[in-house]
């Protein structure tokens, strides 16, 4: 590209590559992308699927799982800003090149989550679990979604189930404390 050989491509000065400031220069990237999904609108970014049926794994090369990583930090970044469309959209390719990181179908749920797909989250939870059923932060993003679900039962068994796999974690106890304290409310 013409572009990049003058020093800049989508914004990004080629000199910040080169002095190692690889995190700036990614950011700058997907920066640029939240521009330009913002001239057509958030929710026309398109949400890819694979070609793998589901449950199906692909064994990834390393480029694939390098490449996957690239665009799981523009999906975290798109996240940063508020853009969870256009994070679904990262992390649904980065699930095309590596469909065996929990991690990526975790994140893609927490963003399904915020904009209410609490169907598409649950699946993807269920998948990060399958992939990896000792990722504790799987299983506390499931709780978040049946208790945006308002099944705090099954909350609370998920929000459990992510405390015995980190028994330390703050996070996860203040949630399964206000999962406990809504469903005694409810009964």
């Amino acid at each position: 590209d013409h572009r990049l050989l003058k020093g800049k491509f989508h914004g990004i000065n080629a000199k910040l590559v080169m002095r190692g400031y690889r995190a700036v220069a990614l950011a700058h990237l997907a920066d640029g992308y939240i521009h330009m999904v913002r001239e057509c609108g958030d929710n026309s970014v398109p949400i890819t699927s694979t070609s793998l049926e589901e449950g199906e794994v692909k064994v990834p090369t390393l480029a694939d799982k390098k490449e996957a990583e690239k665009l799981k930090i523009y999906g975290n970044f798109c996240v940063k800003k508020g853009r969870y469309q256009s994070s679904i959209y990262f992390y649904s390719e980065a699930i095309v090149l590596d469909n065996t990181n929990a991690v990526l179908y975790a994140n893609r749920a927490g963003a399904q989550s915020e904009i209410r797909n609490l169907e598409a989250a649950l699946k993807d939870c269920e998948r990060a679990i399958d992939l990896d059923f000792t990722y504790s932060k799987a299983y506390c993003r499931m709780g978040l979604v049946y208790f945006s679900l308002q099944q705090y039962k099954m909350a609370v068994e998920y929000y459990e189930a992510a405390l015995i796999l980190e028994p330390d974690n703050l996070g996860f106890m203040k949630k399964l404390k206000s999962a406990r304290k809504v469903m005694e409310t409810k009964k």
